[in-house]
């Protein structure tokens, strides 16, 4: 993680993260009231954000409040935190599951009932992240086997249909599903040769039976 308050960016080490601010390590610790920029790593993006210095604890520590965040900015901060989550279920978790969701809370109603269900998910913000972090031939994502992938269909410019159906060309064996809206305009869309379930609000593990069905010789109810 990166801090600036001027011009020049400075490391500093996170301790804690959150989409509501940071507690982070640093030999020069701002004093309350600073404004600060902050420079997030995500998987192929550099999230920036903005926030105010709540509490420090010299001689080291401080805990930064960000300023309120976009959607977009949300999901890409939960990339962060899922992958921070995975690294320490991946014993658990052989098989991952894409998602590709452009709303933060339907997001992690996804992950958490993927999660559930004994898979390990991998959260991207944007098509182009997928790509390239897919090895179709492997059927890998980030170098973990792809066994699934969930992904919304009002993604903009009809990014979630070509997702799905690269998905289908590329990799068939990686089964699919599609997070639609409860309107009837939005099942209308479903590409439904790209499709192995259709989900609908609110998002439950058992919604996820049909996608997960046959994987390691299982069913899921």
């Amino acid at each position: 993680m990166l801090i600036s308050s001027r011009c020049a960016w400075r490391p500093v080490i996170p301790i804690d993260l959150s989409a509501h601010g940071a507690q982070f390590s640093s030999a020069d610790v701002p004093a309350v009231g600073t404004r600060l920029s902050v420079a997030v790593r995500v998987p192929c993006h550099m999230l920036r954000l903005t926030g105010a210095i709540v509490r420090n604890e010299l001689p080291c520590r401080a805990a930064i409040e960000f300023d309120p965040l976009t959607p977009a900015q949300h999901v890409l901060l939960n990339t962060v935190l899922l992958d921070a989550d995975a690294a320490y279920a991946a014993q658990r978790a052989r098989h991952a599951v894409l998602v590709l969701v452009g709303d933060p809370e339907a997001q992690m109603e996804i992950v958490r009932a993927i999660w559930s269900c004994g898979f390990r998910p991998i959260a991207r913000a944007t098509p182009l992240d997928v790509v390239h972090g897919l090895d179709a031939r492997a059927a890998t994502l980030d170098g973990v086997s792809l066994r699934a992938a969930v992904v919304a269909t009002n993604l903009p410019s009809g990014a979630g249909h070509d997702v799905l159906e690269y998905l289908a060309d590329a990799c068939p064996h990686v089964r699919r599903a599609v997070l639609v809206e409860p309107d009837a305009k939005s099942r209308a869309d479903v590409p439904r040769s790209a499709v192995d379930c259709v989900l609908l609000p609110p998002y439950r593990p058992h919604q996820l039976a049909p996608l997960f069905a046959g994987i390691d010789g299982r069913a899921i109810g």
